[in-house]
């Protein structure tokens, strides 16, 4: 039998021709299947209501709202570290160079007293951030007649309501009322007849009058009276005072543990 290279040729040809058209009839019908899908998605999008389109949208706006909420909520905790890292080391590199470091004193000065000096205060908070205590100073009994009250029963810890003043004390790791009792302190000088009938009793101190800018002013200073100068963690302390003072629930306790964070990374500095 005699082999002819063309009829081969042709064989060849033929086969790869018909598994092509195998392949081609196949991408073909799945390609037709692809367009009949996207035109049922089509017809079912057009044939949609106004209503269920609306649905839609306010999902989708809703998705990309809460993304963009989880991404601001993330940058600014980021910036916050940043910036209380920042707040924790400038306070290390103040107190450094002080004789008596993370100390500082409070007082309450009535503002339309002739002397406004720091002697004529009405009460001062001592806060030793070292030690962890806070000590409470009264001044001349003259200085604070107009500022206490007198209760018959102690006020209950979490009653924001009564109008006495709160501290936060180091030692307790809490908010305490600032209680005073009258005694004869000032020797008599300053007897008058409403101090008199003041002596041995206990009394309050009236948030209400006390942090009034109009009234009374809060004045914060060194361990030593020294001024604090450039220290933003002191009038931050300063300002969680007053605020706490009047409502405990309207402040954090940042300002008292930046103070504690900062004498913390000194000591383990120190350690390491």
């Amino acid at each position: 039998m005699e082999n002819n290279p063309e009829k081969q040729e042709n064989s060849s040809f033929q086969e790869m021709f018909n598994i092509l058209n195998v392949y081609i009839s196949g991408f073909e019908a799945q390609s037709y299947y692809i367009l009949y899908s996207l035109s049922k998605v089509t017809n079912n999008t057009y044939n949609m209501s106004v209503y269920q389109h609306l649905i839609i949208l306010i999902f989708i706006a809703l998705v990309i709202f809460i993304l963009v909420v989880m991404y601001y909520d993330v940058i600014y905790r980021e910036a916050s570290k940043i910036k209380r890292c920042k707040e924790i080391e400038q306070a290390i590199e103040i107190n450094d160079s002080l004789e008596y470091p993370y100390r500082y004193n409070v007082y309450l000065i009535k503002k339309n007293i002739v002397d406004k000096s720091l002697s004529n205060f009405s009460f001062c908070l001592q806060y030793d951030f070292v030690a962890k205590t806070t000590n409470v100073v009264f001044g001349e009994h003259i200085n604070l007649s107009n500022v206490i009250f007198h209760l018959q029963d102690e006020p209950e810890y979490n009653d924001n309501m009564s109008p006495a003043f709160v501290y936060y004390d180091l030692s307790k790791d809490n908010f305490v009322y600032i209680k005073y009792t009258d005694v004869d302190s000032d020797n008599g000088q300053n007897n008058n007849n409403l101090s008199r009938d003041t002596f041995g009793k206990s009394f309050y101190i009236n948030k209400n009058l006390i942090t009034d800018p109009k009234e009374y002013i809060f004045i914060i200073t060194r361990y030593d009276n020294k001024i604090v100068e450039n220290d933003k963690q002191a009038y931050e302390l300063l300002k969680f005072i007053k605020n706490a003072g009047f409502d405990r629930t309207s402040v954090n306790l940042s300002a008292i543990y930046n103070i504690l964070y900062a004498i913390d990374n000194k000591k383990n500095s120190i350690a390491i």
